[in-house]
């Protein structure tokens, strides 16, 4: 469907083969409807004939659909009972009323995250080991429950069900600056753990706390083999150093500005969230705070983290030109 709806917009504009992001929006719903009313003639023998392999890619979708949709929903009744105790402080939620997954990737053959709202609220499925969500909640409520909240959390045997966090805009000048120098006290705790990935989308702003709702690259190993002289024996000592250093900064975490495909990606700056501008002095208050105590409790921490080895993380690995 993208193709055929990028090949509408090349035919009426063929400037667009050079670069399709060079669309306008009115090109683009032109060329959407376009390709609606071709489809709406057509039913699916347009999709099919252009493309045969589509029909048996379309069946193993659908198939892989029902086994989830049927995994999910046991896996929902098994623990219903701990769901409601931990995000419904103990009352029953009800039927399931809606359920959405369209705004998550698809990881572990198929599968997908999924948020399920019900008569009493809304919660969370993740297709994977929660053990870090419930390893972050802990962390947060035993030493940083002052600067941050941590949903909770219902692991299972390679998934888990986590609360659903509403978010909340500060609500006064006060309660911004008091977000910015919460903010920047969690920037400091995730260069000690050294996360990564932490964008825009992975945080909601609930009242003065900013709340981190995606864990998965909480803790990001470097792999040895980046350190590795006889894999890398060109780069020089002064570049190691550096990128040492770098790897151990906030530049790897996504947290500092950044622009992708046009989008700002620090949670700092994204119109989704309060912006910085005019509380850095906040911010980094906060991160000085919260470094110190990330230095007093370094020992602590250290052996609290020793049982992280008892849970898989998430490494995102790219290449660069």
């Amino acid at each position: 469907l993208q193709a055929l709806w990028e090949q509408r917009m090349i035919e009426k504009n063929p400037v667009l083969e050079l670069d399709i992001r060079l669309a306008t929006v009115e090109e683009k719903k032109l060329a959407a409807d376009t390709l609606l009313a071709e489809l709406e003639q057509t039913g699916d023998c347009l999709l099919f004939e252009r493309w045969p392999l589509f029909r048996g890619e379309l069946e193993q979708s659908v198939a892989r659909f029902g086994r989830w949709l049927e995994e999910l929903l046991n896996r929902v009744e098994e623990h219903r009972g701990e769901i409601s105790q931990e995000f419904f402080g103990g009352e029953d939620f009800g039927p399931i009323t809606g359920l959405s997954a369209d705004q998550a990737d698809l990881h572990f053959h198929g599968r997908s995250a999924a948020v399920m709202r019900t008569e009493k609220g809304s919660f969370l499925y993740k297709p994977r080991s929660c053990g870090l969500d419930d390893f972050y909640c802990r962390l947060v409520g035993r030493w940083f429950s002052d600067i941050t909240r941590a949903p909770k959390t219902v692991p299972g045997e390679g998934y888990g069900f986590c609360q659903f966090i509403v978010g909340e805009t500060p609500g006064s000048p006060e309660d911004t600056s008091a977000y910015f120098e919460n903010f920047g006290g969690l920037c400091a705790l995730f260069q000690a753990l050294g996360s990564s990935d932490l964008h825009y989308e992975n945080f909601i702003a609930q009242g003065r706390y900013p709340v981190l709702v995606d864990v998965e690259t909480l803790l990001t190993p470097s792999p040895k083999v980046f350190n590795d002289p006889e894999i890398f024996p060109d780069v020089p000592a002064r570049q190691e150093d550096f990128i040492f250093d770098q790897n151990r900064s906030l530049y790897p975490s996504s947290l500092l500005p950044s622009l992708q495909g046009g989008t700002q990606m620090s949670p700092l700056l994204a119109p989704s969230l309060p912006a910085v501008w005019g509380y850095e002095e906040d911010f980094f208050r906060g991160f000085s705070k919260i470094y110190d105590r990330c230095i007093e409790l370094r020992d602590q921490l250290a052996e609290f983290l020793q049982e992280t080895g008892a849970f898989p993380v998430r490494r995102l690995l790219g290449q660069r030109s």
